[in-house]
């Protein structure tokens, strides 16, 4: 590395190395949207929501002592399309508990190994200079290795953003 007298960026290695970093730790970003996307209602669930709100309605306009009969009727046909629904929302394969606890693990487990991965990739490659007015002396193997002094590695902007995206 060459000797500057003034700081530099290397923009896409930090922009890589930040958004993998936040993301490893609020990987929740990525799951909510494709859970939300699997348990979306079909057609079928939207039609019967739909039959159990109207059979509600009509139910609340019906007093439950004077028509005990036709209140009672339109009970049943209300539990009847709660079994539909649970039936139908059971034999979704991503209500499982061990679906959900793997597929939450397994994005952060991606991004763990994402960030392994570029840090081995640029573990040469400095994300920035900071000149040489600025003086990192106690530290200066720590932030640095395994480039020049005044270089920030890879291994310590990712480890500083992981701790940020933490703290957040």
């Amino acid at each position: 590395m060459e000797s500057q007298s003034e700081c530099y960026f290397n923009i896409p290695v930090l922009l890589i190395s930040t958004i993998v970093s936040f993301l490893s730790v609020h990987s929740t970003i990525i799951e909510k949207p494709v859970f939300k996307w699997l348990n979306k209602q079909t057609g079928k669930e939207r039609e019967l929501q739909l039959q159990k709100l109207a059979l509600k309605n009509e139910q609340s306009s019906l007093s439950m002592v004077d028509e005990f009969a036709k209140y009672s009727k339109l009970q049943r046909r209300i539990n009847v399309i709660d079994r539909e629904l649970e039936q139908i929302k059971g034999d979704k394969p991503t209500n499982s508990f061990v679906v959900q606890l793997g597929f939450t693990y397994g994005v952060k487990l991606v991004f763990a190994l994402l960030l392994i991965l570029l840090s081995l990739y640029y573990r040469y490659t400095p994300v920035l200079y900071l000149g040489d007015k600025i003086s990192l002396t106690p530290f200066t193997n720590f932030i640095c290795y395994p480039n020049d002094a005044n270089y920030v590695s890879f291994y310590f902007w990712a480890m500083c953003c992981v701790t940020v995206a933490r703290l957040i």
